[in-house]
This record gives C-alpha cells, sequence and structure tokens, in this order.
C-alpha cells in the first residue's frame, strides 16, 4: 500500500469486487491473484542468481515442469531466469494467473505432471528419490473442502494417472503422512515440511544404504562460480520490455527514479518495481540483471518487463452495515485511460439512507510530471438529526440523546481540483466549487428552542430552505497508513479551507426568516484539520489517536458546512464534517466550530482479532450567529451552550475479506448507560 498512488488507495478503498469489462461484456480474470507479491518474493530468494537464464547450469541442475494451457502438455522450463520459471510452475489455475514464457501461457505443473521424474532423468540424474504429496483427496477436504481444496483435488486426480509411471522410475519413493492436511491451509506449512523430514529420515538408512552400494557419495554435482555474489550491481542501463507506448515508458522511467550508472540492490530494485505496480497500470511488474559484453568489458543491464492492462476498464462493488443508517451498497465503474495513460475516470452510485450519485475524471498532466487537474459532478442525499443544545433539554424537559426533528439535506455540486503530488503518500492544490443544497424537514419536531422571556415567543425554527454557495480554497492530504482497516503504524492528515459566497440564511435561528433573495450574497470562512496517527509499542500492540478541528464564521455560512459530531458512522456524501462519537446519537452535537480528540490502545489477540479501547473528549460551539447570542443574552445562552462531553469505547474487531466487523460498546457523560452497535464493511 505505501508505493501506491494516493488516488490509487482511495480508489480501491471500500471495493470489495473488482471486475473487468470491455463494451458490455463482463471479462472473468484469468486468476484471483495476479501473482506480483509472489513473483517479488522469488526474486528476491534467487537474487545470486540473477544472471543465470540457463537452469541447467545452475550449481546443482534444475528444471520445473509448467503446464502449456493451450495443449495441455507438460514442459519442463529451465532456460529462462529462476523466479519465472517457478511462478509459472506454482500458477494454481484460478488461484493464480498464468505466466506468459516466449509467446506460451503456463500454469501449475502439476495437472500434467506433478512427480517430474523424467525431468530428472533428462538433467543427469543417475539415482533418483522422489516424495509424492499427490494423493487426490485426503479426509479433511473431503468432509469439509474449500475452493482450493476443490480445484486442487480435481487437478490431482488427473495428474495421479499421469505419475504411476513416474513414480516405477524412482528408486526410492517417499510418502508422507498427510492424510489430515488440507492444502489449502497455508497456516500449516511449517507442518507439511516437518511431516516430509520425518518421512525423509525414517529411510535414510535406506538411502544411505543404496548410495554406498551403488559408490555414489554425493547426489549431482555441485558446481561452484555461478552465484551472483555481490550485494548490489552497477547497473548502467535500463531497458523496458512489454510495452512500446512511450508514454507507459515514460511514467516507468520516472516510477523506477534510478540515476544511471549506480550500484543497485535487490531491495532497492524491489521498491522501485514496487512504485511502478503502485501506478495500477499494469498487470504484472518483473525484473531481471543481465550482464552481457561490451566491447572489451561487461555491462549489467536492469530489464523491466510490464504486462499493460489487458482490460483497464473495471466494475466495482462494495457493501457496508451499521446500527444507524442499516445496509449500504457502492456500485463503482472506473475507467481508465481515455484521455492518456494515467487518466481515470469514475462513475459511482451508492444506494441507502445516505444515497449519491457522483462523476469524476483525474488526471496527470504528464507522464513524468507530478502535477494533477480533476473535476466531479454529483448529486448526495443523506438525513440529519437535530437536537436540542446544551443544558436547555432540562428546560423543556427532553431528553438530551433524542431527536426533535429529522431533515434530509440533498446536494447538487460540482468541483474543479489542481494539485502537486510531493510524493506518493502527499497531494496538495487548489479547488473551486459550487453547489445548490435543499434542505427539507422529513419529521417535524416542536420548536428546539423557545422562551417566554423574550418578546418573541418563537425564536426557534427549522424549516425547508434551498440555498446556493461557491468557494474556492487550498487543502492538503497525506495517508501513510499501513492497512485501510485496523491500521498499527502511519499517519493520515487532511486539512482543508475554504472562503465563499453563499445567500443561505441560519436554519436555526432566534430571528424571523429573512425573505430569500438568490442575489443576496454574503461571505463565509470555512477550514478543517483532521489527523489520525498509529504508532507500534511492540509486536501486536500499537497506539493510535486522532484529532479534528472544525472551523466556520460568517452569517451565510451554509448549514451543510455545519460539524455533526455524534454515532458510530460518518455521513461520507455530503460537504460537512461529521464525527463519529463514543455515547453520542447520531449528529447528537453540531455548530459552526467543534473540536473532537481520540486516543486508544489497540491489541490483536490472535490472527484477525482486534481489540481496541478509546478515550475521547470534544465539543462544538457557535450554533448561533452573532445576532442570536445578542438577542439570546448571557444567561439564556448558556443554557443553549454545549459544553466538552467526555466519551469511552471499546470496539471488538475482525478483519474480514468483505471489510472489518466491528462490535462497539460505548458511553459518555451525556449517556445514561452504554450503547452497543454493530459496524461492517469498509468505509465509502
Amino acid at each position: 500500500r505505501s508505493t501506491e498512488l494516493l488516488e490509487v488507495r482511495r480508489a480501491n478503498k471500500a471495493i470489495i469486487l473488482s471486475l473487468p469489462f470491455k463494451g458490455r461484456e463482463i471479462k472473468l480474470p484469468s486468476g484471483i491473484l495476479t501473482g506480483q507479491n509472489a513473483s517479488m518474493k522469488l526474486r528476491s530468494l534467487t537474487w545470486p542468481y540473477q544472471t543465470v537464464s540457463d537452469l541447467s547450469k545452475l550449481p546443482i541442475p534444475f528444471a520445473c515442469v509448467a503446464t502449456n494451457l493451450r495443449t495441455g502438455e507438460a514442459t519442463s522450463i529451465k532456460g529462462v531466469p529462476l523466479p519465472d520459471a517457478i511462478r509459472a510452475s506454482l500458477s494454481l489455475p484460478t488461484v493464480f494467473s498464468p505466466v506468459e514464457i516466449d509467446g506460451e501461457l503456463y500454469i501449475d505443473g502439476g495437472l500434467s505432471r506433478n512427480l517430474p521424474t523424467v525431468d530428472a532423468i533428462d538433467l543427469g540424474a543417475e539415482f533418483l528419490i522422489g516424495i509424492d504429496v499427490g494423493a487426490p483427496v485426503d479426509s479433511v477436504s473431503a468432509l469439509d473442502p474449500s475452493f482450493i481444496d476443490v480445484i486442487l483435488s480435481t487437478t490431482l486426480f488427473h495428474a495421479d494417472r499421469a505419475d504411476i509411471e513416474q513414480r516405477e522410475l524412482l528408486d526410492i519413493l517417499i510418502v508422507p503422512d498427510i492424510n489430515d492436511l488440507s492444502r489449502a491451509s497455508f497456516e500449516q506449512s511449517r507442518e507439511w515440511i516437518r511431516r516430509g523430514e520425518e518421512a525423509t529420515r525414517a529411510l535414510m538408512p535406506t538411502i544411505r544404504s543404496a548410495l554406498d552400494s551403488l559408490g555414489i557419495k554425493r547426489v549431482g554435482s555441485y558446481r561452484e562460480g555461478f552465484e551472483f555474489k555481490a550485494d548490489s550491481v552497477r547497473v548502467t542501463r535500463i531497458e523496458i520490455t512489454g510495452t512500446t507506448d512511450q508514454s507507459a515508458i515514460d511514467i516507468i522511467l520516472n516510477r523506477l527514479n534510478f540515476t544511471l550508472p549506480d550500484f543497485i540492490g535487490p531491495v532497492e530494485i524491489e521498491k522501485a518495481i514496487a512504485r511502478v505496480y503502485g501506478t495500477a497500470l499494469f498487470d504484472q511488474v518483473s525484473y531481471s540483471v543481465n550482464v552481457r559484453p561490451r566491447g572489451p568489458l561487461r555491462e549489467s543491464i536492469l530489464t523491466v518487463h510490464v504486462e499493460p492492462l489487458r482490460v483497464p476498464d473495471r466494475l466495482g462493488f462494495g457493501i457496508r452495515y451499521d446500527s444507524f443508517y442499516k445496509a449500504e451498497f457502492l456500485f463503482n465503474v472506473a475507467l481508465k485511460n481515455r484521455r492518456r495513460i494515467g487518466s481515470a475516470t469514475e462513475v459511482r452510485l451508492r444506494l441507502g439512507e445516505q444515497l449519491e450519485v457522483d462523476a469524476s475524471h483525474f488526471s496527470r498532466l504528464g507522464p513524468r510530471s507530478r502535477f494533477s487537474i480533476g473535476s466531479n459532478l454529483g448529486y448526495s442525499s443523506a438525513p440529519m438529526n437535530v437536537f436540542t443544545p446544551g443544558k436547555y433539554n432540562e428546560t423543556l424537559g427532553t431528553e438530551r440523546d433524542v431527536p426533535v426533528n429529522s431533515l434530509r439535506i440533498e446536494t447538487y455540486r460540482a468541483r474543479t481540483f489542481s494539485g502537486f503530488a510531493s510524493s506518493e503518500a502527499i497531494l496538495s492544490g487548489f479547488f473551486v466549487k459550487a453547489a445548490h443544497v435543499r434542505i427539507r424537514q422529513v419529521v417535524a419536531g416542536p420548536v428546539p428552542i423557545a422562551s417566554d422571556s423574550l418578546s418573541n415567543p418563537s425564536i426557534g425554527r427549522l424549516s425547508d430552505s434551498q440555498q446556493e454557495y461557491g468557494a474556492a480554497g487550498l487543502m492538503w492530504n497525506m495517508d501513510t497508513v499501513d492497512r485501510v482497516d485496523f491500521p498499527t503504524r502511519g499517519v493520515r492528515l487532511r486539512a482543508e479551507g475554504e472562503v465563499g459566497l453563499s445567500n443561505s440564511v441560519p436554519e436555526i435561528s432566534l430571528t424571523t426568516q429573512p425573505t430569500r433573495d438568490r442575489f443576496d450574497l454574503g461571505l463565509y470562512r470555512h477550514a478543517v484539520v483532521d489527523a489520525e496517527w498509529y504508532a507500534p509499542v511492540k509486536d501486536n500492540v500499537s497506539f493510535f489517536g486522532r484529532a479534528t478541528a472544525v472551523y466556520g464564521s460568517g452569517k451565510t455560512l451554509p448549514y451543510s458546512h455545519y460539524a455533526f459530531v455524534g454515532g458510530v458512522s460518518s455521513v461520507t456524501v455530503q460537504t460537512g464534517i461529521y464525527l463519529p462519537a463514543y455515547g453520542l446519537a447520531g449528529q447528537q452535537r453540531f455548530g459552526r466550530k467543534a473540536y473532537l480528540a481520540t486516543i486508544g490502545l489497540q491489541i490483536e489477540p490472535g490472527r484477525d482479532l482486534i481489540l481496541r479501547v478509546a478515550g475521547q473528549v470534544g465539543d462544538t460551539f457557535d450554533l448561533f450567529g452573532d445576532d442570536d447570542k445578542k438577542q439570546l443574552g448571557p444567561v439564556l445562552y448558556g443554557l443553549v451552550r454545549d459544553t466538552a462531553f467526555f466519551g469511552f469505547g471499546v470496539e471488538f474487531g475482525v478483519r474480514t475479506r468483505l471489510g472489518p466487523l466491528k462490535l462497539i460498546l460505548a458511553g459518555s457523560d451525556e449517556s445514561e448507560r452504554p450503547n452497543l452497535a454493530v459496524r461492517f464493511g469498509y468505509d465509502f
């Protein structure tokens, strides 16, 4: 995640299922996993043999068996770099994407020849010892199979027939006891190894006796001099293969960011390759180091091979649930490289209590440019509760956590943006935006604020209204957290400030409603700073914190720009600030200004299990404008002035493939008893 561009991280955050499509046809991927991480790990482990292209000349002659996807025939692969051969041999169908070698696609060799005896003979082996772990069915997976168990067992039924002949060619066959192990349980890998070692050690007397009788002192011949022993290599040239598009080549070179000639090691290369892959422009990115003669000298060439996206357009789906907004669904269409390579056009549809339709476009100004432009058009609609503020509940005899009105805020908006990416994790820029906002009452409750001591008996009001605003501002975003759900390290920071003109009138006022004039504009200011940090203190234990400050001023500050605090979920479709708070009902606190601070401890007691304990303090200010404050006077204003609240929360979480599942127990000094809430899925 740390090597992805910030816009890529945001685009992928809430999507749990993404399918490529072309025209009206869904193009199912060739594998659930591209194999990029596996490929990079293999290259790291085989770095000493980067320059070896004929695997039969390795210190111990080697070959991998893979299955040709076109013919179905077993193929002994030994004329390619070692990590490419291993990656092709482990390409389990539907799990990993096939590997292309010399124009042919290859998948797991176990489908055609799971026990490669003849391949060892071709390499010159005279005495053959084989370990067979290819029994088609085991007792565990047969009773309760996963989809990987089904795939493996199906393929091994065919391979088992092919391996009968291979077993007969062996001098010694080792069969470990694996009947109670599942091939899909990767966490049991150490146990698989242990079982293989036990079975081998049990036959060691037989193996030694056979070798002694044949006069063989060592299996094979270890040849020195083939290891690439240097920790780094002096690279003089970079070659790009897999694409001829000059813009794509420029992007690759820019993300590699090497100044040649220079000494480069495997760690630096892997980080650079990860940066290229983080652009989300390629299905796979790999590398190799080749030493070639150049006159009387030799030069080292770093070859970077890319596989451009076969189908760049994607159809995405997301889902989330919480106790307040219930189930919500996200549908996303992402179109890539339409205007230029690296550009992204996205259409989002969100269904549920929060409704949103949004179309956006983002593009870098050039392949090597850090400058970007973007724009979006959208419509959103979200419910909003209104509560009586401060101590006024006691005056009215109402409960603090029971809303007196229910509103719905609808926004039609347009925005343009120009920014600069100083790194993968930081994006800053300038924006201009405009919106039409409609506020309507869904449930009209009692007048929130009334007092017989004032000349106007009806001094509080909430009414249907429409307003427009336009603004310009600056923003700065940073995201370095290590994962989307329950991060353990890193920082998220959003700072945004704007100055605008609006014709809005206060939704909550002490004065009679003024006549609304669309061209009667007033100046407003709005700013927010929202920072999250995560710091590990030891294995599976980390501290986390969040601090948010909101500032709004001006008689015409749009109601959609107020700060709303409370509940377990944010209203993410509106432009205002909606902050979850322990022990408060949804949007129980609101005002023109607010702050909220959280600090807590996160513990991971088991795999994918999370426990969080946190404390919180916050407050909201300036519910009324300056004119209303003067009319209320200091005594009555004290009744409607909120005071700081203190909350606590205990979260029990589980990380799942569909997003985090959270059970939240929360309370505050404003709630009579702790409340229990449930959240599931990624925020969107």
